[in-house]
């Protein structure tokens, strides 16, 4: 971990940033064309979608971190979101994600990239 504090302090302060604008297109996007209704009265989509764009952003760091400062970053970083699982899953309560499944459908990556997306994204389940 010690060996990439410089680079993860230096790619956080814009990373992000970055994340954030990146995952508000995306999803913004995915949700026009999935005809699904963001902030209306349906109380668990709202809570799936909050889970949702966490989740979105949370990975997106981990993608681009992976790519600014290497492999080894990217996977301390994953093991950093992973123990703090807990906290993450207070977030993403309810059953099962058909949401997080139609945006997997949805985004146009490689296989690994979509795997690598898959193994952050992954820590955000909705618990049953």
């Amino acid at each position: 971990y010690v060996a990439n504090i410089e680079c993860f302090r230096g790619f956080f302060m814009v990373g992000t940033r970055l994340c954030s604008l990146e995952a508000r297109e995306t999803l913004e996007d995915f949700y026009a064309k999935s005809n699904i209704e963001v902030g209306g009265l349906d109380d668990a989509l709202n809570a799936e979608i909050r889970c949702l764009e966490m989740g979105f952003e949370v990975t997106c760091l981990s993608m681009r971190l992976g790519e600014s400062c290497g492999e080894s970053a990217r996977s301390a970083f994953v093991t950093v979101v992973r123990r703090l699982r807990g906290v993450m899953e207070s977030q993403c309560e309810g059953g099962p994600s058909a949401l997080k499944t139609k945006l997997y459908n949805y985004m146009e990556v490689d296989d690994e990239r979509m795997n690598k997306f898959k193994e952050t994204f992954e820590l955000f389940r909705r618990k049953r």
